[in-house]
């Protein structure tokens, strides 16, 4: 289930500023449209500011953040990933001598995201999330976990929490970075993926 994420950048007051006003002005025009066509409407009132505010948020939240235009004018600077990334994973488990492969699989909005990542000995799925995007061609992902070992893993796995930060490659094809456990594990590694879609 995907969850809210934080970024470090002003750009959310600032485009939902922006999404009221439009809604405001569609409103007004909708209603005065309505006016002038002499629609009687009485079966299905006029929709309020905040029934089309709340549209065009959920189109924008949802589809519109990704347009290349906005991103090209440096009206959104959130970064999309979301996508299936295959990659790799090194353990001090196995003291660094065994590379893991993993696929991890971003489900993003603007607002929320999740991470899922998936070996053949566990799955684990973000719970928080933040995304550093101050500097455009330095952009790092943190995010908290749960991992749950599949059935028939190594008994030496267990439930347990972790934190994985990445760097996101400026072309914005690959993720690199390390990660480290909590208690009931306590292990750290490498991590390293690319994007396959």
């Amino acid at each position: 289930m995907t969850h809210q994420y934080s970024i470090d950048t002003q750009e959310r007051p600032r485009i939902t500023v922006w999404l009221a006003i439009i809604s405001v002005a569609l409103t007004f025009a909708l209603q005065r449209s309505l006016g002038l066509a002499n629609i009687q409407y009485w079966w299905l009132p006029a929709p309020s500011a905040m029934t089309i505010f709340w549209g065009v948020h959920y189109l924008f939240d949802s589809y519109l953040w990704k347009c290349a235009l906005f991103q090209r004018v440096g009206l959104v600077r959130t970064r999309h990933i979301a996508g299936i990334w295959a990659g790799r994973i090194s353990s001090s488990h196995q003291n660094f001598q065994q590379m893991i492969d993993a696929r991890l699989r971003i489900v993003q909005t603007w607002t929320t995201i999740e991470f899922s990542l998936e070996t053949a000995q566990s799955t684990s799925r973000s719970h928080s999330a933040h995304v550093a995007l101050a500097h455009p061609e330095d952009v790092r992902i943190c995010y908290q976990y749960v991992n749950e070992p599949k059935v028939g893993s190594a008994e030496t796995m267990n439930i347990h929490r972790g934190t994985a930060i990445l760097e996101l490659s400026p072309d914005g094809t690959r993720l690199t970075g390390d990660y480290y456990t909590g208690r009931g594990r306590g292990t750290e590694g490498t991590m390293e993926f690319a994007r396959m879609g």
